[in-house]
């Protein structure tokens, strides 16, 4: 028997199979975001970690800020949020069962 759906009555197996297309397709782009996500965070945390000590200023006027390794923080704390989500969306237990 058919499920019904915008006054139509179509197949269970062709439903299923269209609403895993369309969830296989969010996951895609969701990992897409993620990894862009986690490669921008890349160059801020080994620039850090390469002007750790050195003076930072773009001369006008000249500042005494000194880069740390501790303001690339952030930046890790989001790459490994991201490595965690991206994680989650490729794991099987991210995919609904089908209740069908």
């Amino acid at each position: 028997m058919g499920k019904t759906v915008c006054g139509r009555r179509i197949n269970r197996s062709f439903y299923r199979l269209e609403r895993e297309k369309i969830g296989t397709r969010l996951t895609v782009d969701r990992g897409m975001i993620f990894s862009l996500l986690l490669l921008a965070q890349l160059p801020p945390i080994a620039l850090w970690m390469v002007f750790h000590g050195s003076g930072i200023s773009d001369g006008t006027p000249p500042s005494d800020f000194v880069a740390h390794w501790a303001w690339a923080l952030p930046h890790l704390l989001l790459a490994v949020t991201t490595l965690l989500s991206i994680r989650m969306v490729l794991s099987k237990s991210s995919f609904p069962k089908s209740r069908d």
